[in-house]
């Protein structure tokens, strides 16, 4: 089976949506002859993609000249999607590719009949575009049920599979124990560290934690590892402590030594942004999972697709003072929780994934 993988997006990236293309491509060559596509921006290459996600060559990829419009704002975009989609009819026309995979829904339009095609949904959109893949589209897939059901409601009558997000087991696999860690990281030994990894946007909820700070003893440390250097920037002007530390983005594989270095890790999505409540399927949760640290995490429904109150310690979303109390119980009984996560993250693999798709194709 020859499968295409066609993605306008920008790669490589420092957002998160990078690694998880690059991660499902090669979990899906396993199975199948699969080539990921995507646009000249930014100077792409094959190589520099490679290099920043440290993928083997399991994959073809292959970078297509198109017009890049995208600075030029909405329509800019459209317009840019629209051309990069041509390519992809043209590609497909003359490859002869049994499926075409997407993110997008502009590339899985005006297709050969014999392709088969599949739109694999992380976002709530319904515009002109999604309504017509929805209609044509052979497998409909959704990284969680909170966004399938919003599909559903919408009037997509078709089965939508449910497959989350996953991680990379081998990433943790000769990871040096905490002190190791923090030694190479020049963190000091002696503190109790709790960790945020991700970028700093408000529905991630990171500013509940930096709130959370002034309710928690002296003796705890909080790490923010990440966010876009404008982001951090305007952060600290409203949260500034000697509790909190700031580390910059990290490179892909620098990220686990900051997970398995920490006491415990936080997900404290705002229960106020429906993404992050009902939509979201946070690599990190695995990532942190697979780390065998203690998760503390806020009880929306997106999570609790994931954990259970046996994996993690809830709080209640948005809410400073109950983040801190569960920071607390994570510091005093988080550890066989912890190995109650790692346990379950096996069943959360970039493979087991792969299987799941290959399955329904």
């Amino acid at each position: 089976m020859k499968i295409l993988y066609a993605t306008h997006a920008r790669l490589p990236t420092e957002k998160a949506y990078g690694a998880q293309i690059v991660q499902t491509c090669a979990a899906l060559s396993e199975h199948a002859e699969v080539t990921l596509l995507v646009p000249n921006r930014n100077g792409a290459t094959p190589e520099r993609i490679r290099d920043a996600y440290g993928i083997s060559n399991t994959f073809s990829i292959h970078v297509v000249d198109t017009l890049d419009w995208v600075q030029f704002g909405r329509i800019g975009f459209l317009l840019s999607e629209w051309f990069f989609a041509r390519e992809v009819r043209r590609i497909v026309q003359k490859e002869k590719y049994d499926v075409v995979y997407s993110r997008d829904a502009l590339p899985l339009l005006g297709l050969p009949s014999d392709v088969r095609t599949v739109y694999e949904a992380h976002t709530p959109r319904w515009n002109v575009f999604i309504r017509r893949v929805a209609r044509s589209v052979d497998v409909f897939v959704s990284i969680t049920k909170g966004l399938a059901d919003w599909y559903t409601e919408k009037g997509v009558t078709k089965d939508i599979a449910v497959i989350p997000d996953a991680v990379d087991l081998a990433r943790f696999e000769n990871i040096p124990d905490k002190e190791v860690c923090r030694r190479e990281l020049d963190i000091p030994e002696d503190i109790f560290m709790v960790s945020y990894i991700g970028h700093l946007y408000p529905e991630k909820g990171a500013h509940i934690l930096a709130a959370a700070v002034g309710h928690l003893p002296e003796d705890i440390t909080c790490f923010f590892v990440g966010g876009l250097e404008q982001n951090v920037e305007d952060f600290k002007k409203h949260y500034t402590s000697k509790q909190i530390v700031y580390v910059p983005h990290q490179p892909h594989e620098r990220v686990p030594y900051y997970m398995c270095a920490s006491d415990v890790l936080v997900v404290p999505n705002s229960g106020k942004h429906e993404t992050s409540a009902r939509f979201t399927s946070p690599m990190k949760l695995f990532e942190y999972m697979a780390s065998g640290r203690p998760i503390v995490a806020s009880d929306v429904p997106a999570l609790r697709e994931v954990l259970s109150e046996e994996m993690a310690t809830f709080f209640e979303a948005d809410n400073p003072e109950s983040l801190a109390e569960a920071i607390i119980s994570a510091k005093n009984d988080g550890v066989e929780k912890a190995e109650k996560a790692k346990e379950a993250v096996q069943n959360y693999t970039w493979q087991k994934r792969a299987e799941h798709i290959m399955k329904i194709l």
